[in-house]
């Protein structure tokens, strides 16, 4: 018995050593690998990730007690009118890491993105915090941005109905600078025209959208929601597709959507489904896709950390 106690008592110690030894390799990676630029996309992401603590500040709304870091502003409910789906509470946590902008200017470089070439972002509303990396990555690029947003976010995600993303990407222009605002925004949810959206959820996504001066294309179905994206981004001729979470229209309906690979895909051979969604039919084209969907997937492959370092002042 004695034996076994000690047993389980080393054991313990070792998996509580490999953890802290996990973490530490992790925050070593995590410093001093950045190049100038990547640097700059990282502080220009954390200026943004503050602002939007002060703006729910402004507005009134307190840091939620789940919330104990210091980009607390980039999460939101568990449950509101506008919640589409579940989301994991550690995922968004993770996601709220200024380095994902660093990781992903890298990434836009091995594209070879100029200043005069397209970057197409598909968002929705679910990951406020990889929207914001990805315009940061951009404009320390300085390349053209063409972005489509979906405005219901799964849990945690920018789903209070007085700051969606519409809401936070208008107050980054306002007073962080932000020079990138949507070209089409949808409600999001199934068939990205608010399916599985409470009516009075829908309605408050309308005055949100009315509110910042914006118009809201409702497609009949998920294919003409489809095909309006890949339209748009077509049209633009992009060089590259940032894709930020699990709108219908990005994944589409076929069995094969679950398995489109996270992170940078240069190539990838699509289905030909023909409910198949957005970013098979991109990939068609041979156009570059920075897919962020199982964040902390990305984050362990990329050596950063899984949970933020700093405590909400």
């Amino acid at each position: 018995m004695i034996r076994q106690s000690r047993l389980l008592i080393i054991t313990f110690m070792v998996t509580v050593v490999s953890a802290i030894l996990v973490n530490l390799f992790i925050d070593k990676n995590s410093s001093n690998k950045w190049t100038p630029d990547e640097k700059h996309a990282i502080e220009m992401a954390e200026y943004w990730f503050r602002l939007v603590n002060t703006m729910k500040e402004d507005l009134g709304l307190s840091k939620p007690s789940y919330a104990n870091f210091e980009y607390w502003g980039l999460l939101g409910s568990e449950f509101t009118l506008i919640t589409t789906t579940l989301g994991n509470f550690d995922a968004k946590q993770t996601a709220a890491n200024p380095e994902f902008a660093g990781l992903i200017y890298r990434w836009l470089v091995e594209c070879k993105m100029g200043k005069e070439d397209y970057l197409g972002i598909n968002l929705s509303g679910s990951f406020p915090s990889l929207a914001i990396a990805s315009l940061a990555a951009a404009q320390t690029l300085g390349c053209n941005v063409i972005m489509i947003s979906s405005l219901g976010a799964s849990m945690y995600g920018a789903n209070e109905m007085e700051a969606t993303w519409i809401d936070i990407e208008s107050y980054l222009i306002k007073r962080g600078g932000l020079k990138y605002k949507s070209k089409l925004l949808t409600l999001g949810g199934v068939n990205d025209n608010g399916g599985g959206i409470q009516e009075e959820g829908i309605e408050s996504l309308r005055i949100s959208v009315m509110q910042n001066n914006k118009q809201l294309f409702i497609p009949q179905n998920l294919e003409e929601a489809i095909q309006k994206r890949e339209e748009i981004f077509l049209s633009e001729s992009i060089s590259v597709l940032i894709n930020i979470g699990g709108n219908h229209a990005s994944l589409g309906g076929c069995s094969h959507s679950p398995l489109f690979p996270n992170g940078l895909v240069k190539e990838y051979a699509s289905c030909d489904h023909k409910k198949r969604g957005l970013l098979q039919r991109i990939a068609e084209k041979r156009i570059p896709i920075i897919h962020l969907l199982n964040i902390k997937e990305l984050a362990i492959k990329n050596n950063l950390k899984l949970t933020p370092s700093k405590p909400a002042k």
